[in-house]
């Protein structure tokens, strides 16, 4: 891969989930106003009302009518005892 020729390992999930985001927020910003509200506007309609879902290296992004992701899994963590604990069960749609 590109990355790890560049840094001589692989990139781990997260840097691919922050890719994701970083190319999506660039994305809102050139196609609406560039104002605060116009941007989220724009990213809580990605994937509907007619704007197309973002094609990103994790897979194909786009929010349902509460904001949402479709069709991605998640992992709900609460704090008990000042750590980090998962929730029981998985989440996502």
């Amino acid at each position: 891969s590109h990355f790890r020729a560049a840094f001589g390992r692989d990139a781990h999930s997260f840097a691919a989930l922050g890719y994701d985001a970083a190319r999506l927020l660039a994305r809102a910003a050139s196609e609406s106003a560039p104002e605060r509200a116009a941007i989220r506007e724009y990213l809580a309609g990605v994937g509907r009302a007619g704007n197309d879902a973002h094609t990103g290296v994790t897979g194909l992004i786009r929010f349902d009518e509460n904001g949402d992701p479709v069709e991605k899994e998640l992992d709900i963590g609460v704090l008990r005892g000042g750590r980090v604990v998962l929730a029981e069960g998985r989440h996502g749609r």
